[in-house]
């Protein structure tokens, strides 16, 4: 009976292991651009996390591994990023701010499933150069995806840093 424990441990080990490996190599490769019918459900879904009157929808990026979307709005006419950002702090349902300046605004709130390390994430990245708020929502509850965050960031980074003022 002992021999049968030892076996299953052995399994376990070596079945996390795998998944941990699995995660490292394809995540990247599985991330892609969302597809067609994307744009209205996302749309739908972040309605609440997006400052009034924002505009001209653009799904970007998503990591279905994870749980990442990345998305980018026009602000409404009149509306700077710092009016956007205020809104967003004050309004954005079960999220606090975590980090502001000057173009980025990053809201958290605690998803403790199994591990009080886990969170939700809502980063906004406003790009002067073509008008855009750019929007990333990243569920981030396991050790793994945490790791990944640095490198979720600079996707988005690198979508903002791409656009073309519409």
């Amino acid at each position: 009976m002992r021999r049968l424990a030892n076996r299953l441990i052995e399994l376990v080990v070596i079945l996390t292991i795998i998944a941990g490996l699995y995660f490292l190599v394809f995540a990247s490769i599985s991330s892609s651009r969302p597809s067609s019918g994307a744009k209205k459900d996302w749309e739908q879904k972040y309605a609440a996390d997006l400052p009034p009157g924002s505009s001209d929808f653009r799904p970007h990026w998503v990591q279905r591994d994870i749980g990442v979307h990345i998305f980018s709005v026009v602000l409404r006419r009149g509306m700077s990023e710092s009016q956007a950002f205020d809104y967003l702090e004050a309004n954005v349902p079960g999220f606090r701010m975590f980090r502001r300046s000057k173009n980025e605004l990053v809201l958290r709130r605690p998803n403790p499933r199994l591990d009080p390390a886990d969170f939700l994430e809502i980063r906004y990245l406003f790009a002067p150069e073509c008008g855009r708020l750019y929007v990333m929502f990243a569920s981030l509850d396991s050790n793994g995806e945490r790791r990944s965050h640095p490198e979720l960031i600079q996707e988005l980074r690198a979508i903002a840093g791409s656009c073309v003022k519409s």
